[in-house]
């Protein structure tokens, strides 16, 4: 979320909810479209305009993007993350239910370009795009073609007690180049004396490091 072009849009966006109307026009990273981290931009875009097109330009090479047919996807800039055109329309201080037209765009860099250049909004093929609760997805999909999968409990809930998987806070002193590295590392570990304080210092384990056990005394019960 804080990455630059979603501080643009929410700029834009502010300047026309003051005017009451206004169009933004505006080729980014196409991250947003169905990112779930991203839900609450989209349903905030959703409550200031009326209609949203979107060309989503693909060519992310992070994700291994490629056509429908298995050839080649390529980007229009020469950047890894896939980009998508989208223009945010609002005309009226009036509330209208939001209407989203989404538009693919496949293939090599030189198709995408004769497309762009010979197109405009009234010859595109847009499809329309169902709305649905809670992630607000600016991308046809399966799962917002049907309110099934959301109507499944979330898994937070399935269990009655949960957490976040195991965290070392220890990689400085656990992680290393190389077998000589880790072996200095437990000698020294073993061999020296030290206060829990005194040994985090050392291999900079941070204040988020936990203390052994009880105090110093369990520590050095687990160095034995």
């Amino acid at each position: 979320m804080n990455d630059d072009y979603v501080k643009f849009i929410r700029y834009a966006q502010l300047l026309i909810e003051n005017t009451s109307n206004g169009i933004l026009a505006y080729i980014c990273p196409h991250g947003f479209l169905n990112n779930p981290t991203f839900r609450a931009m989209r349903y905030n875009l959703l409550q200031t305009f009326e209609k949203i097109y979107i060309i989503n330009l693909h060519g992310n090479i992070n994700r291994g993007e490629k056509c429908p047919d298995g050839s080649k996807d390529e980007n229009v800039f020469d950047i890894e993350q896939g980009v998508s055109i989208n223009i945010f329309f609002k005309k009226t201080t009036k509330n209208v239910c939001p209407t989203i037209y989404y538009s693919d765009l496949y293939g090599l860099r030189n198709i995408k370009y004769t497309f762009l250049q010979t197109s405009n909004i009234n010859n595109i093929v847009w499809e329309k795009i169902e709305i649905n609760s809670p992630y607000y997805l600016f991308i046809p999909n399966k799962m917002s073609k049907s309110n099934n999968y959301w109507e499944w409990i979330n898994i937070d809930e399935l269990f009655a007690k949960n957490s976040t998987g195991i965290v070392t806070m220890g990689d400085e002193f656990i992680i290393a180049d190389t077998k000589k590295d880790i072996e200095f590392r437990i000698t020294d570990f073993i061999s020296t004396d030290y206060t829990t304080s005194s040994f985090k210092d050392k291999y900079n384990l941070g204040k988020n490091y936990p203390d052994f056990a009880i105090g110093n005394s369990s520590f050095q019960v687990l160095k034995k």
